[in-house]
């Protein structure tokens, strides 16, 4: 009986072709059973993710994908049209691509996912949109890689294809050129982290927080409380201060006081400046000199530094320091010099052009008078 034939094959054949369909189907199935029971078990005992990855990719393998690939290894055990195996041959190799996207798309999701999670376990919220961004990205591109070898081997000619999404996606480029550029800076806004989301940054005249990273633009919240949008590819080229990373602040102090200040007085103000600034918390003086001689005033200039970036803690110890210095000024009986200035006006002699012409009007004044007493 089994050596009976239908349809060119006989039954053994038959048979032999099904248990190989049923062989790799029950194979698959186990397998992937014991790689994402034992390797996950692994995962949770292990801190890197790469393995969670892997059970992952192992566990989106879709069986029906596997059922077409099984059954091409079975037409192998027997004699068929070369027409329906080149077509069993196409299916299987067509089954075997879309499971490698469905592979692809799993391990970046899991990807962009153990990224976010690390983000937000960091505190680190900058740049979560832009992830989810790339992931999209990331899984468009492998399926339009997919997609086209599966045309390829459908038969369709993806020369002219590849050529005409080329075409089209330089056009596009050119047409969104603006946005792409927001789009590439906000992705080395990502890499390059020169602020974060809660970073207080100066960008040229305008200081505010930074609350929204976006793909295409940065929302900051200004001191005045209204809230400031830059474009991504404009806020790069600007020149930003991150208030946040300063480690200590440097404060260049200039006291002016009037030029008849005695001498004396004026030599003990670098030592008087040293002394109140010494007195505070969290300052490291420079130095304290008497700068030189400026437009109406004697300058005065002390430079510290405060070592801690709280702007509170400078502003109370500025306060402070300037009550202090106006007492001891006003004991010393030294006043701070305002802007002044003094014109002097001195008589200018006349010359001989202007004698003449006095001369010449007092004879015209005179001669009316002579004309009448001569009349």
């Amino acid at each position: 009986m089994l050596e009976t034939t239908y349809w060119g094959n006989s039954v053994q054949s038959y048979l032999v072709a099904a248990g190989v369909l049923v062989v790799i189907l029950l194979a698959v199935r186990v397998a992937r059973a014991i790689i994402v029971k034992r390797v996950g078990r692994i995962a949770q005992r292990t801190s890197t993710r790469l393995d969670d990855t892997l059970v992952g990719m192992v566990n989106a393998t879709k069986m029906w994908l596997t059922t077409l690939i099984a059954l091409y290894a079975a037409s192998l055990f027997l004699v068929l049209p070369a027409e329906l195996t080149a077509k069993i041959h196409t299916a299987a190799v067509i089954a075997l691509l879309v499971q490698i996207g469905v592979w692809s798309t799993a391990a970046i999701v899991d990807t962009v996912k153990r990224l976010r999670e690390k983000k937000v376990a960091d505190g680190d919220t900058a740049g979560i949109g832009i992830l989810s961004m790339m992931g999209f990205f990331a899984r468009m591109l492998a399926w339009a890689i997919l997609i086209l070898l599966i045309l390829d081997n459908l038969g369709v000619d993806v020369t002219a294809l590849v050529a005409g999404l080329g075409i089209g996606g330089i056009a596009i480029a050119l047409a969104v050129q603006n946005v792409l550029q927001d789009l590439f800076a906000s992705i080395s806004i990502m890499l390059d982290r020169p602020f974060e989301i809660g970073d207080t940054i100066s960008v040229d005249a305008m200081v505010g927080t930074v609350q929204n990273i976006g793909v295409k633009t940065t929302r900051v919240r200004s001191l005045d409380g209204e809230e400031l949008v830059f474009a991504n590819a404009d806020l790069l080229k600007s020149r930003i201060r991150n208030m946040k990373r300063m480690q200590e602040r440097r404060v260049v102090f200039v006291l002016g006081v009037a030029y008849d200040t005695p001498v004396d007085v004026v030599e003990k103000l670098p030592d008087l400046l040293t002394e109140l600034i010494q007195r505070e918390e969290h300052v490291r003086l420079d130095r304290s000199h008497f700068r030189g001689f400026g437009e109406s005033s004697l300058d005065m200039e002390l430079a510290y530094f405060v070592t801690t970036p709280d702007y509170r803690v400078f502003m109370d110890l500025q306060q402070r320091f300037n009550l202090e210095l106006l007492r001891r000024l006003e004991q010393l009986g030294v006043s701070i010099a305002f802007p002044s200035r003094t014109v002097y006006m001195a008589p200018v002699p006349p010359t001989d052009d202007q004698s003449r012409d006095d001369h010449s009007r007092d004879d015209n004044a005179r001669r009316p008078g002579r004309d009448t007493d001569r009349a």
